[in-house]
């Protein structure tokens, strides 16, 4: 979290304010391409959910990403992503403990892995071809919360909070529920080392650079 907050203080979020995250505070994190797939607004399509999941357990969410080719106003996903970014800002909550980091590269990339609790990464199962980021958090033991698709569907099942359902819906729903699970997890030191266990275990053979060398 320190490695965090010192990076923070050289960035700035949709308000064009620093960000400071207790200690004290759970994180969770999207760190991705902001494309349609990827569907970072998922978390906000219940304005209500997300706000009572981020207050019952002293929780702040952060974002950042870059979007794909030259978009603009008209373009779907950056019209959602405004659409999510309003919303943000016109609840006191949601302005108070989301933060979207404007100038996203490797550096913060780093720092919100290390910083972070837990990491959010539901791509559309079938589109994701493998997907990094997720590697980096399982490296780093944050707590994944993740779609079976790409990379983490390398392990089966997947050793990781899985996000399932049938139909948009229903996979909001199972993200809600699993925010919640992993929240409390976090929480729990011993719930948290089974956790963290169970993905490195899982995932350190598939992710690791020798072998990836080796396949090549």
């Amino acid at each position: 979290r320190d490695k965090l907050n010192k990076e923070l203080e050289h960035r700035k979020d949709q308000y064009g304010e620093t960000v400071y995250i207790p200690d004290d505070a759970l994180l969770f994190e999207f760190k991705r391409r902001f494309v349609e797939y990827k569907r970072p607004w998922m978390p906000f399509e219940n304005i209500d959910e997300i706000k009572s999941i981020l207050v019952d357990n002293n929780a702040h969410y952060m974002m950042a990403g870059v979007m794909f080719g030259n978009v603009s106003a008209g373009d779907k996903t950056y019209d959602r992503l405004q659409g999510m970014l309003h919303a943000i800002a016109d609840d006191p909550i949601l302005r108070e403990r989301v933060h979207y980091i404007t100038d996203y590269d490797e550096s913060l990339s780093l720092a919100m892995s290390v910083g972070s609790d837990i990491s959010i990464n539901v791509p559309e199962v079938g589109l994701e071809a493998c997907g990094t980021s997720f590697m980096k958090d399982i490296a780093n033991m944050t707590l994944l919360i993740s779609t079976n698709d790409g990379g983490v569907a390398d392990v089966e099942p997947p050793a990781v909070l899985t996000v399932e359902g049938d139909g948009y819906q229903e996979e909001i729903t199972s993200l809600y529920s699993q925010m919640r699970a992993a929240a409390k997890i976090v929480r729990d030191d011993e719930k948290w080392t089974k956790e963290v266990a169970r993905e490195l275990t899982a995932y350190l053979p598939i992710i690791c650079g020798a072998r990836m060398i080796r396949d090549y």
